[in-house]
């Protein structure tokens, strides 16, 4: 399999005429899928056969940084930015993921027989996903991952 490459669109400015495509290589065997720019102006993309989601870093010697998904063959498909976090569906492993790389955070969610294609995030934080093997959408909203402890409560007789 050869290299893939993503391609970056420069409109040429009326002084000077430089190359109007740039191509950067993603790497032997490398499929990118589903772009996102993130606020940063660094685009976003998923590889669902290398089971990764990655972003081109420029200024790095590898030119782009990648984060291995836990759950083998989860299959990665749709993807959104939003508020600082990488948004991610898991269509074969049935699971949201969201990535926060500044904090070093990676986290999923099941959500089991969904399979989950697409995301998009609003303006309030909630995640929004497509669950194409139940003919449903999926509202995730804020706070995503707050787990309340409650006390035991007894009642002696």
């Amino acid at each position: 399999m050869g290299s893939a490459t993503i391609y970056y669109f420069r409109p040429p400015s009326p002084r000077d005429q430089p190359q109007v495509f740039e191509h950067m290589s993603t790497g032997s065997g490398s499929q990118p899928w589903d772009i996102e720019v993130g606020p940063d102006g660094a685009p976003w993309f998923i590889e669902p056969h290398s089971n990764r989601v990655g972003n081109y870093t420029p200024g790095t010697l590898t030119y782009f940084n990648w984060y291995e998904l836990p759950v083998s063959s989860s299959t990665p498909y749709g993807l959104d930015i939003a508020q600082g976090v990488t948004w991610f569906t898991e269509k074969d492993g049935n699971r949201v993921g969201q990535l926060q790389p500044l904090k070093g955070i990676l986290r999923e969610f099941a959500l089991p027989g969904a399979a989950p294609t697409e995301i998009a995030v609003d303006a309030t934080g909630c995640a929004w996903i497509a669950a194409s093997n139940q003919d449903k959408l999926i509202r995730w909203c804020p706070p995503y991952f707050q787990f309340a402890h409650l006390p035991l409560v007894r009642r002696d007789k």
